[in-house]
C-alpha cells in the first residue's frame, strides 16, 4: 500500500507539471512533503500528513507581515503559524512585489 500511494504522486508529478499546479503555501509542496514522509516513516504517516496538510492549506490563511523582524508569517485556518523559511518562496517573492509596488 505504501507503494501504491508513492506510485500516484509520481503520476500526479508526471501528469501535471509544476507550473500547472496551484502554488503551495508551504516550502516544501504538499506532495513532496507526503512522498518524503511515506517513504520514510510509511503508509499511515503518511496519509496522516496528506490529511494534515489538506486541512491547513489553502482555505482562510492570513499573511502577516511583520515590520519590525522584515518577516511574513502565515496563519492557517487551523491556528498554525508558519514562519517565512516554512513558506513557499513564490508567495514571499509575490507578497515582496505587492509591497514594493505600494510604496
Amino acid at each position: 500500500m505504501k507503494r501504491f500511494l508513492l506510485y500516484f504522486i509520481k503520476l500526479y508529478w508526471l501528469f501535471i507539471p509544476a507550473n500547472k499546479r496551484k502554488t503551495c503555501i508551504y516550502h516544501k509542496s504538499c506532495s513532496r512533503h507526503v512522498y518524503d514522509i511515506t517513504s520514510e516513516k510509511g503508509l499511515f504517516i503518511g496519509i496522516k500528513a496528506l490529511a494534515t496538510r489538506i486541512k491547513t492549506c489553502r482555505p482562510n490563511h492570513k499573511i502577516i507581515y511583520q515590520a519590525k523582524e522584515n518577516t511574513l508569517l502565515i496563519k492557517l485556518s487551523d491556528g498554525t503559524i508558519l514562519q517565512q523559511n516554512e513558506i513557499s518562496e513564490n508567495i514571499v517573492l509575490a507578497y515582496t512585489h505587492t509591497m514594493i509596488s505600494r510604496d
